[in-house]
């Protein structure tokens, strides 16, 4: 989190700090008004709890903070729910949400690596290989002994085949061909720690004299 974000401190902070602190991430500019009260309240709360990873908030009081209705509520955490930074990328979620048995007991998830001020003002290019860098940190271990077919038939390899395409605009890099496409690794360093600078996207006829 940097400055742009909200900082971790012992006093709480006013909503009037709070909110010029929100509006300087820019997510304001990209939802609703509902939704950005709503998403304000909980980073305010996910602040003061030192920025969990997930934490409850009841529906009362979520409802209360964000001066709204409990059933106004439903209808706004679900826009918000729905919202992607990126249009076509779904990995670019603000928040999830998983109900718990009773309704009052449900957690919130918070995506902070995409509140960096560095994210918000990248091209898109660049925020393509953040999420990647998001997604691939901290769950699939750069692991030198890891089995290659297995890999490829991972999730997260479809994750980042997936934003490797988008990348590189789908096409094949040296043809400009949009059929059959592969995503291909440049080197073998990086295997499940990839960056997009170790692949590039190649249709399968470019592919194959890479493998011949």
């Amino acid at each position: 989190m940097n400055d742009a974000t909200l900082s971790e401190n012992s006093n709480k902070p006013n909503y009037i700090t709070y909110q010029r602190a929100y509006f300087q991430l820019k997510i304001s500019h990209y939802l609703p008004s509902a939704s950005n009260m709503l998403f304000m309240v909980l980073l305010y709360e996910a602040n003061e709890l030192g920025f969990p990873s997930r934490f409850s908030l009841p529906n009362s009081t979520l409802a209360k903070e964000a001066n709204t209705k409990v059933h106004n509520l439903y209808r706004d955490r679900q826009k918000l729910l729905e919202f992607r930074l990126l249009k076509d990328d779904d990995n670019s979620w603000l928040i999830k949400y998983e109900q718990g048995f009773y309704p009052e007991s449900g957690e919130y998830i918070i995506n902070y690596e995409l509140l960096s001020q560095n994210f918000i003002d990248a091209n898109d290019d660049d925020k393509f290989s953040m999420i990647h860098q998001c997604i691939i940190k901290g769950t699939t271990p750069q692991n030198k002994s890891i089995n290659y077919k297995d890999y490829l038939l991972s999730n997260d390899w479809q994750i980042v085949r997936r934003i490797a395409l988008a990348h590189f605009g789908n096409k094949c890099q040296l043809c400009g061909s949009t059929q059959n496409l592969n995503v291909h690794h440049k080197n073998y360093d990086n295997i499940g720690n990839e960056t997009l600078d170790d692949l590039t996207l190649l249709c399968k006829s470019c592919h194959e004299k890479f493998h011949t």
